[in-house]
């Protein structure tokens, strides 16, 4: 017995002389470990490495000198979670994160405002939370991946000055929509989990996404806002990075009501000719009053779509607009992926779906889920088997039978 406990220790003994102390490890490791720490390696949203910077000298140095590392950008202001120095104000983080990530190259920004105050950034100076969003607005026309997330701020402007840029590339623009109504005092904030994914996820964060943007800091009396009140136009920033723009993402959190952003005052026959958009995801808009479905596809056309994904479609009618969407897109040759998810009143025939998966000829990827109503799902099976250029089909349509007989 004491011969085997000398034996295990000895054997414990060289192990931990062979491994590699932390300040030791190679730079490809580290590489991982750091990726890992911020949300890169699973393309989700993490926060940057002030903690590790303190860990020793050889992982401080390893840290600064990639600028990458701190280029993904959060603003959620009394989330919780994010202030990961407790050593410095939120402007503080910020200002040291940005200038960490270097003067050229491109950053991936967040901005979550469900609990932002709803004044203006301008006027209430005295709110830490405004002068840290001043701060990330100022360096927003390096952005090449956008996300807003929550009820924005009534008066919050973006300049259209960044028409005057001469790298226009905007790549994936994320509008996420949550109408919650503002927090009464001593109420408890809704913590944002920036790795939570959304039911769809359109956003990546490969280096071939990344470039130098379009958006420019907003200065004052510029026009252009995202905000239920006044209604402004999406279509405006649309226009204005149709250039570079690859993915696009509209979503609402299901069943909650509000205006939400619009394309009011925009003309019925202007259209955003989006050239080299590719992905293309609208779900649950249609709880909006104002911005739904067919209003965002009656004004855009995207002629190289690839990827075409819907969740929360009201009824059969949006499955028309969708087929004239890509009807007038001329991009039937080129859809390879089609998803359509939760359609809550199905005609009787399934004849809206049928004719749309009729319009698309060049599908490697189909994926139909949760369709409610009277529509005959014999016919619409057949002709989803019918589809011999479909190299992947869902099986969630065959297995939700019940769900098609409601």
């Amino acid at each position: 017995m004491t011969a085997h406990i000398n034996q295990t220790a000895d054997v414990i003994h060289n192990n931990r002389s062979h491994l590699t102390p932390v300040h030791r490890l190679p730079n490809d490791v580290l590489l991982l470990i750091f990726g890992y720490l911020t949300g890169r390696s699973n393309k989700g949203w993490g926060y940057p490495l002030f903690a590790v910077t303190g860990v020793c000298q050889r992982w401080r140095d390893f840290a600064l000198a990639c600028p990458d590392l701190w280029a993904d950008v959060v603003f959620a202001p009394k989330d919780g979670g994010a202030s990961e120095d407790q050593t410095r104000s939120e402007k503080e983080r910020l200002e040291l994160q940005l200038a960490r990530a270097g003067v050229l190259g491109p950053l991936e920004i967040m901005l979550d405002l469900s609990h932002f105050p709803p004044e203006s950034p301008h006027d209430g100076c005295l709110n830490p939370d405004n002068t840290a969003f001043e701060t990330v607005l100022s360096f927003i026309h390096r952005a090449s991946r956008l996300e807003l997330h929550g009820k924005l701020p009534s008066r919050w402007t973006v300049s259209p000055s960044w028409m005057n840029y001469t790298d226009n590339r905007l790549r994936i623009f994320r509008f996420m929509t949550n109408s919650s109504s503002p927090r009464s005092p001593g109420s408890q904030a809704r913590p944002f989990a920036p790795h939570a994914s959304s039911p769809i996820s359109l956003s990546t964060t490969s280096a071939s996404m990344r470039a130098l943007a379009s958006l420019s800091t907003p200065s004052k009396g510029s026009d252009l806002c995202f905000a239920s009140s006044p209604p402004a136009s999406i279509l405006e920033v649309l226009v204005l990075t149709r250039g570079s723009l690859r993915e696009l993402e509209i979503r609402h959190y299901e069943g909650r009501s509000d205006p939400g952003p619009s394309f009011y005052r925009v003309p019925s026959h202007t259209a955003a000719v989006l050239p080299h958009l590719r992905r293309l995801s609208l779900a649950y808009i249609s709880d909006l009053r104002k911005l739904t479905m067919q209003t965002v596809l009656a004004h855009l056309r995207a002629p190289q779509l690839e990827v075409l994904r819907f969740a929360g479609l009201h009824s059969s009618s949006d499955l028309i607009v969708a087929r004239q969407f890509i009807q007038a897109s001329g991009n039937t040759i080129h859809l390879e992926e089609l998803a359509i998810k939760d359609v809550k009143k199905l005609g009787a025939s399934c004849t809206e779906l049928i004719e749309l998966l009729s319009e698309v000829t060049a599908l490697q990827r189909l994926s139909v889920d949760r369709l409610a109503g009277n529509g005959d799902h014999n016919a619409l099976i057949l002709a989803l088997c019918r589809r011999s250029s479909v190299e992947a089909l869902s099986q969630s349509l065959l297995g939700h039978e019940n769900d098609l007989r409601q």
